[in-house]
C-alpha cells in the first residue's frame, strides 16, 4: 500500500490509541499503531477503531458514522443528500448487510457535536437513528465506548466495506482517501447543525399494558419476536438490539405501554439499563420515544 494513502487513511479514521476492535468482535486493549492500519489495508488482521478519544475529561472524535443495517441504498443516499444540503460532505460505504454513512472533520471535536449532527440529520429526513457513532457523549473511567470496523479491508479486496458511488460502484481507495482528506467538514458547520438537535423529552407516563406479555410478544413482527426471544446477535451490542426491538414494536402497532413492557422484559434478561435503577429506566424511555416519536399520554 502506498505510504501516502495509508497515512491519509490513518488521518481520516484515527481514534483512541489504547484499544482497538477485533474483526470478529471484542475489544483488544493494546496500543493502536500505524502498523495495525497498514495490516488492515493489506491482508489483515482487519480492525475496528474506537472513535471516542478522552481529552481533559471529555470525549472527542474526528469522524462519525451511522449504520443502516439493511440493504436499502435509497435511505443511505437520502441521508447523504440531507448532509450535502447542509454543507456536510459524507461518504456512503457498502457493508456486509447494509450501509455506513461517514463524515470526517480535521481536528478533534466534542463527540456530542458529531453525534448530535447525525441525530439532527436523521430527524430531518425522518429516518430512525438506530446506530449512530460515537454512541456516547460521555464515558465513565475505564470505558472505551463502541468501535466501528474500518472500510477497505485488504484495500477493498473483500468486495464489500468500500465507499461507493450513487450507482453502487466501488470507489478505489486511491480515489477516496485524497478526496475525503480535501473535503473534510469544518467544525463550525458540524456545531451549527448539532445545535439544531433537541433530545426527545418523555412526555407520557407509562401505564398498565393493554395486553399481557405473551399477547404483546405474539403481536410482534417476525423479526421482533426473534430479537425478543434470542437477544443480541454476534457483533451487536445490547443497546442497539433494544433500539431495533423498539422499532419492531412500533411496526407491529403495539402501543407505547405494551412496547415498554416488552423492552423491560428484554432488558432484564440482557442486563443493560434496568440494573442501573431509575436512571436506567429513563434511558429505556428515551429509547422508546425515539422509536415512537413525540408521545402524549391521555
Amino acid at each position: 500500500m502506498d505510504e501516502a494513502i495509508c497515512g491519509g487513511f490513518i488521518a481520516l479514521f484515527r481514534g483512541r490509541g489504547d484499544a482497538y476492535g477485533s474483526w470478529d468482535g471484542g475489544c483488544v486493549k493494546s496500543t493502536l499503531t500505524p502498523s495495525h492500519y497498514a495490516n488492515h489495508l493489506d491482508s489483515g488482521p482487519f480492525i475496528g477503531v474506537y472513535p471516542s478519544v478522552p481529552v481533559g475529561g471529555e470525549i472527542h472524535c474526528v469522524w462519525g458514522c451511522t449504520d443502516i443495517d439493511y440493504d436499502n441504498p435509497d435511505e443511505a443516499w437520502l441521508l447523504h443528500d440531507a448532509f450535502e444540503a447542509a454543507g456536510v460532505v459524507s461518504w456512503v460505504e457498502k457493508t456486509r448487510r447494509g450501509y455506513h454513512i461517514w463524515v470526517f472533520t480535521h481536528n478533534l471535536i466534542p463527540a456530542s457535536q458529531m453525534r448530535r449532527m447525525f441525530l439532527a440529520a436523521h430527524k430531518v429526513i425522518e429516518l430512525p437513528a438506530k446506530e449512530v457513532n460515537p454512541k456516547q457523549e460521555k464515558l465513565a473511567v475505564g470505558q472505551v465506548g463502541n468501535y466501528v470496523r474500518l472500510p477497505y479491508p485488504n484495500s477493498g479486496g473483500l468486495k464489500e466495506r468500500v465507499m461507493i458511488t450513487r450507482d453502487l460502484q466501488p470507489i478505489p481507495i486511491e480515489v477516496f482517501v485524497p478526496q475525503a482528506l480535501e473535503q473534510r467538514t469544518p467544525q463550525d458547520v458540524i456545531a451549527r447543525i448539532a445545535a439544531m438537535y433537541k433530545e426527545p423529552t418523555v412526555t407520557y407516563t407509562v401505564s398498565a399494558p393493554s395486553h399481557d406479555m405473551a399477547e404483546s410478544a405474539r403481536r410482534l413482527t417476525p423479526l421482533g419476536r426473534a430479537i425478543f426471544r434470542d437477544g443480541p446477535i454476534e457483533g451487536r451490542d445490547r443497546s442497539t438490539t433494544l433500539t431495533h426491538l423498539a422499532h419492531e414494536c412500533r411496526k407491529a402497532s403495539l402501543n407505547p405501554e405494551d412496547a415498554m413492557s416488552i423492552l423491560e422484559d428484554a432488558d432484564l434478561r440482557w442486563g443493560k439499563y434496568l440494573i442501573r435503577g431509575e436512571v436506567g429506566r429513563l434511558e429505556l424511555e428515551k429509547l422508546l420515544v425515539r422509536a415512537y416519536g413525540h408521545i402524549q399520554s391521555s
